[in-house]
């Protein structure tokens, strides 16, 4: 198959969005297919790293104008390359992605509850997507979602797309697992970025003055970010590459995950920090259920999706903790998050699409 791969993306080579485009462009690539991948970005840094791996148009920060013309440069250059699929991440509504659908398969692959991300950070926004989202949803061949719970939100279930449910992954064989663990006092770290309010950072300011002996790693956050009083034994790192933080993950006791997902009106999800803490083998505090473990895991601390999850739970954080203080997660437990499974999987619901000579993947409704 040709793949053109769109993507709007602006968050850099540190973020798991940049690293799972990547991974996801490699894997097909290994699995013999033509893949071209197509990325439209405000940012310098995305297109100087990305110079010889894709084809990048940049738009001005601050102009519209200019953005909706990068997209029609893109699309026309993807309709010059003419794929047998054009995979890109949901969006904005843009009337060039839209006319894709129109020449080729168009699949949209599905991260969040779009209406209730949009909503948190601007209104404006959220109106204009709220009547335009269809336009194109309407025109895709195929949904792929990273959960199950989002696969059967009315506001995609009414669409009545083909669709695929396939949890985020991550490259397991670039990851060795180590039993290098810290002597003293527990350690956990925790991954994320600013701006995040589902992420749960108060709730972690809270942990930590909770466990004024255990240390807190935060990778990817500064102090200014912060409100309110800092405790002592909050460490911060800032943006880091992983070749950064990794040693700062093989110290660690134990991870982090997110801890307020219900600010983003949602239940399940399938992290990519979670999949590197495991990879990593580290145990993961989280506040959601998890679409790769349905059951749980002991190796997982579920708490409860709610506002005061942390604070109900302080007794059983700490047990978990310093049960999980000297062991690692096996890895064999942990084996089907690789991407090696998850794009074959993926790569099947293309050709299903662009064949239909098999049936196509739903989840029961």
């Amino acid at each position: 198959m040709r793949i053109a791969y769109l993507v709007h993306l602006n968050l850099g080579p540190r973020s798991g969005v940049y690293k799972k485009v990547l991974g996801q462009l490699q894997m097909w690539q290994l699995a013999s297919h033509e893949v071209k991948l197509f990325v439209i970005t405000r940012e310098e840094e995305i297109v100087q790293s990305l110079s010889g791996v894709a084809e990048s148009f940049q738009y001005s920060q601050k102009s519209f104008r200019s953005r909706l013309q990068e997209f029609n440069k893109a699309a026309k250059a993807i309709v010059e390359w003419q794929p047998d699929v054009v995979y890109t991440r949901q969006d904005m509504y843009y009337p060039q992605v839209a006319r894709l659908a129109s020449k080729f398969k168009l699949i949209i692959e599905v991260n969040t509850d779009d209406l209730a991300e949009i909503w948190t950070y601007s209104k404006l926004q959220w109106v204009y997507h709220f009547l335009t989202r269809g336009l194109i949803l309407r025109r895709a061949s195929a949904l792929v979602f990273v959960s199950r719970e989002l696969s059967l939100r009315w506001s995609y279930q009414r669409f009545r797309k083909p669709f695929l449910v396939i949890g985020n992954g991550i490259a397991m064989d670039e990851i060795k697992l180590t039993v290098k663990l810290a002597t003293d006092r527990p350690r956990l770290v925790f991954l994320g970025q600013p701006g995040y309010i589902w992420h749960g950072t108060d709730k972690l300011i809270y942990l930590a003055f909770a466990f004024p002996d255990w240390r807190f790693d935060l990778v990817g956050l500064k102090p200014e970010e912060i409100v309110g009083k800092i405790p002592d034994n909050l460490v911060f790192h800032g943006m880091l590459e992983r070749s950064e933080y990794e040693q700062i993950l093989r110290q660690a006791n134990c991870s982090i995950g997110t801890l307020a997902l219900n600010r983003n009106n949602m239940e399940e999800a399938s992290p990519l920090k979670t999949r590197e803490y495991l990879a990593y083998g580290l145990p993961v505090i989280i506040g959601y259920s998890d679409t790769d473990f349905p059951q749980g895991a002991d190796f997982l601390l579920q708490l409860p999706n709610t506002e005061d999850n942390v604070k109900e739970n302080i007794e059983g954080i700490r047990k978990f903790v310093l049960a999980w203080k000297d062991k690692r997660v096996p890895r064999e437990a942990v084996r089907h998050l690789d991407w090696s499974y998850k794009e074959a999987r993926r790569l099947d619901f293309f050709k299903s699409l662009v064949n239909y000579t098999m049936p196509v993947e739903e989840v029961k409704r």
